[in-house]
Order: structure tokens, then sequence, then C-alpha cells
């Protein structure tokens, strides 16, 4: 006799739950009936489920705390690992927690305590602070908390017009990512937390390596804009804007520190020091008109890396101030990698505390024989309105910084190409000073019209030859942006074959852009077509691309998207 059997292999498949503010938490989470409560979706949700949150008002309370610990509580307390808390296609989940306000608790709105779950997409608004003076010895809430919680992501954010810090990683915690998040118009209550509300922190142990702040904006925080102050473990910060740190209110009131980027240190009142002093990293990131320092070593004990940043209007753009190891005696700064850095019209000093001869310095502006002015720029300004309101932009689509004219290089300034080669990518043949690299596009628009500067002319979306074609298309194409009736870049024929053949025209030189064919059949609702571009002739300075459009899809209409591609 003999026995078979049969093995039958039971994949679980990913799930999909909905989120929604009329939802019911005695619901199935389905987009027909959804839940009300993040909490709810978490329970149902396993590793590798998505959550969806519909667009609205999420109004918490006192009722959805969800943990007390005797000093915090807990809103939407995060265990279990792998899942993905999403903004729904094209909508703006809002949490408000303007009305959680427990008696003599600290409060934190999201805490993740798990590893591997990202959030995207949605507004965080209101988290309260409610210990007041004499009621305590120090206080604060926090937007996001991460403790001992790794690889996690957190992604297009908004944490704003509350009491509480926006991001705040402790403890263990590691290879977490912040990336393209904003925190503003955070302000404590009294004196009392008026001094921690940082927009981004990482306090981590020694084991809470890897963590990381990309593309995050800062402003209008009462304390400081990104703070690493006690963090045991290195932290890389990257292409990130601090601004109006140290302010209150938009009437700049003072609150707090006010530092841009306070980017370590732990005291300096005698505490132990860590083993290993990490050597954090500030790279490619913009401070502007913060309180106090754009840029603050912050009685570090030990080196570490500042590049290619640009300060401008703090009171000190960048102070390198260091402690002895024995985190009491301040020293000038030692030890720390300064280079490719831009410091422009501080209000009090460029540079503070820096031995040059204890630390790597090259190509900085401050360190270099040169004068920076405002003509190395394409704009600059000393009004706070339309400095704040240039930094706090929209974003692109895709959650990336918006496009600045502020404190950009003019093509031709004296700091193009001046900096030393880090590694990092660069245009040309150097580095530039400060963190916007002059981009293709920019060079060559600016060879074009040499001393312009008015972003009628300049701009991607300009038009200065009135010919229908903008700039960014003219640079695309090859074409000449001040002689009108440029050629078209793409055209549509009657094909052989019987249908429509496109041609999409390229200059070799066009760097930095990406571009794609779309479709529309009213002209309202367009869509990326399906259509392969391939090299149909390769001439000297350009290439010509095509492709064949049966008849049966040409009907509608046609147009060549083209963009520049994010840093």
């Amino acid at each position: 006799m003999v026995l078979a059997f049969l093995a039958i292999a039971s994949f679980a498949r990913a799930a999909v739950f909905y989120v929604a503010p009329a939802g019911s938490d005695t619901g199935d989470g389905s987009e027909s009936r959804p839940f009300a409560t993040l909490m709810r979706a978490q329970g149902a949700a396993s590793a590798g489920d998505t959550v969806l949150l519909r667009g609205g008002t999420y109004t918490l309370t006192n009722l959805h705390i969800t943990a007390d610990d005797g000093l915090y509580v807990y809103v939407n307390d995060f265990t279990k690992p792998g899942v993905a808390y999403l903004a729904y296609e094209g909508e703006t989940p809002v949490f408000d927690f303007s009305q959680v306000r427990p008696t003599a608790r600290r409060i934190t709105a999201f805490f993740i305590r798990t590893n591997d779950l990202v959030f995207r997409g949605f507004h965080v608004v209101g988290v309260q602070v409610v210990i007041r003076t004499g009621e305590a010895t120090n206080t604060q809430s926090e937007n996001f908390r991460i403790r001992n919680g790794s690889r996690n992501r957190l992604e297009r954010l908004v944490l704003r017009d509350g009491m509480g810090i926006g991001v705040y990683i402790i403890n263990t915690s590691a290879d977490n990512l912040i990336l393209n998040c904003d925190a503003y118009n955070n302000a404590g209550l009294d004196s009392l937390s008026m001094g921690n509300v940082d927009g981004f922190g990482s306090h981590t142990t020694v084991g809470g390596t890897g963590n990381v702040f990309r593309g995050c904006r800062a402003w209008l925080n009462s304390d400081d804009g990104f703070d690493l102050i006690n963090c045991a473990a290195p932290v890389l910060i990257d292409h990130c804007w601090a601004a109006f740190s140290g302010y209150r209110n938009a009437a700049l009131q003072s609150g707090g520190d006010g530092n841009g980027f306070k980017a370590g240190g732990y005291g300096r009142n005698g505490s132990t020091l860590p083993v290993v002093i990490p050597r954090h990293v500030v790279r490619s990131s913009l401070a502007i008109h913060n309180r106090a320092s754009g840029f603050y070593a912050n009685h570090h004990p030990g080196g570490l890396d500042f590049w290619q940043n640009t300060a401008y209007r703090n009171a000190t753009n960048f102070n390198f101030l260091n402690v002895l190891a024995d985190n009491l005696t301040d020293v000038p700064g030692y030890g720390h990698s300064i280079k490719n850095n831009l410091s422009h019209a501080p209000r009090s000093g460029a540079v503070a505390q820096l031995d040059a001869a204890a630390c790597a310095v090259a190509a900085n502006t401050f360190t270099l024989p040169l004068t920076v002015t405002d003509a190395d720029f394409l704009f600059t300004t000393t009004d706070t309105t339309a400095l704040r309101a240039a930094l706090s932009a929209p974003r692109g689509a895709d959650g990336s910084l918006p496009e600045l004219r502020l404190l950009r290089l003019r093509a031709g300034s004296q700091l193009v190409d001046r900096g030393v080669d880090l590694a990092l990518p660069f245009y040309r043949t150097a580095p530039d000073l400060g963190c916007f690299e002059l981009t293709p596009f920019e060079d060559w628009i600016g060879a074009r019209q040499s001393g312009v500067v008015d972003p009628a002319r300049l701009g991607e979306t300009a038009d200065p030859d009135a010919d229908g074609v903008a700039n960014l298309l003219e640079y695309f194409a090859g074409s000449d942006p001040l002689v009108p009736d440029a050629p078209a870049p793409i055209t549509l024929k009657a094909s052989e074959a019987g249908g429509i053949h496109l041609t999409v025209r390229r200059q070799k030189l066009a760097a930095g852009i990406s571009h794609r064919v779309e479709h529309s059949i009213n002209l309202a609702t367009w869509s990326v077509s399906a259509v392969e571009l391939a090299v149909e002739q390769d001439l000297a300075s350009h290439v010509l691309l095509g492709a064949e459009i049966p008849l049966s899809l040409a009907a509608g209409f046609w147009r060549l998207r083209v963009s520049r591609l994010s840093p």
C-alpha cells in the first residue's frame, strides 16, 4: 500500500482596511463600512496589510486615549509591526488633537513602539500641553514619538498648529526614515514647555543608529528646528530646512533656544558622556532667520560634519562651540569637518567659536577670500513675511521640497564651482557652495540671459519670447528661449501604417529633467500614456524619439510633460 500526501500551500494575501471620519468601529473596515479609528484598524490588520485613511477631519478627545503610564497618555499606541497607514489617494486626512486634554499628563498623539510601520500623507494638528508652570519642573508633548521602534518610515506628514514636538525619536530606535515631513507653528503653553517644542529630534541611546531626516522642513517652532542633544548614536540630517526657530508666533515673539540645527551636545553639565562620541552629519540644508544660530554644535564633545549648508539672516549663521571631555568647559570648535558652507547676511555674526586649525575646514564662504553679496543669488529679501511664504510654499506632487528662487545661485556667481569634492552629486567641474547646486537648466537659461534675474524671464514656466514654448521646454528641445516660433518639442503626423506617428525632440545636454507623454480625451483629465518612445535619429546635438500610435488609440489629445528632477 502506498500512502500519498498532497501538501497544499496556503498564501495569505495582504488585506486593505479603510478608516474614515464618519466610519464606525463596529464596521468591518471595508471601503463601504470603514472603521472610525486607527486603533480599531490596527486591531484588524496584520503585518503586510495597508490601512487607507479617507480625507476629512478626525476629532480626537480624551475618550480616545489608549494608554496612561502615569507620566504620558498615548492616544494612538502602535504595537503591531509591518502595517502601512496611508492617506487615500487624492485626499487629506486631518487628525485634530485639540480636545485631548487629560489632567497632569504629557500627551503623545502617535506612539510607535514597534517596527516596519509606514505613515504617509496626513496632517496632525492641535496637540496640546496641559501642564502649566509651577505644576512640574519640565514638560512636553509630541505629535510622533518613536521609542524602541526601528525601520519605520514617516513620509509627507504635516505636524502643525499645536504645542507638541513634531517627531521625537528615543531609546534604541534605529534606522527610521523621516522623509519630506513638515513641522510648523508649534509652541509650548508657557515658559515651562516653550523651550521643549522642536520640529524634529533624535535622542537615542548608543543602539539607536541609522536614523535619517531627509527633505524635512521646520519653521516657527518655539524651541529648535532640529535637535540632536543627548543623542548617543550618529544621525544624518540631509536636505532639510529650518526657519524662524525660537519664536512662538508669526509676530516673532521670543520662545525657547531658537537654533535651526542643534547638532549634538550633552548639556554641558558634567554628566557622563557616551564611550564613543557620535559624529552627526548635517548636509545640504538651509537655515533662515532662526532666533539664535542657524547651525550649532551645542557644546558637542567631539567632531561633527557640516557640509554644503546655507545660512541666511540667523543671529549667528554658524556656531561651532565644543566642550572638553569634562562636559563642563566650553572651547572653540575642534574636530569638525566644515566644507562647502555658505553664510550670507547674518543678523549678528557669520561664524562663531571656530578653531579652524583643529578642524578640517575647506571651501566655506567664511574661510575663502571672497565677499558674498546679494548679486550672487537669484533672489534675496529681508522681509520676514516674504521669507516665510517662500519657505512654506507647497511641496511637489511627490512630496519633494518646493523649487525656490530664494538663495539659489545665479549663473555666473562667484560661488559656483568653488567647493571641494565630498563624494556627493554635483554639476559641472566642482560642487557649488551652499545647499543649492546650480542645475543644468539654470546654467543654460542663465548663460542665454546674462545678468538677468527677473523670474518672468528665467523661470521654468516663463516664456520671454512669447512663442508659447516655456523655458524648460525650450531647454528640453534645444531651441532658443529668446527667438519666437521655436520648433515644438512634440509633433504628431499621420503615418503610412494608418495611425499617428509621434516624435519628440530632445537636446543631448538637457540633464536633470524627466519627460513623459500624456494622453487625454477631454483636455481636463490627463494620464500617462503607455507609448514607448525609442531613439529614431541620433543627431549631433539632439536625438529624435518616436513612437507609432495605432489609429484605434490615437483619438484625443497628446502632450509632452517635462519636469525637473528632485535633488
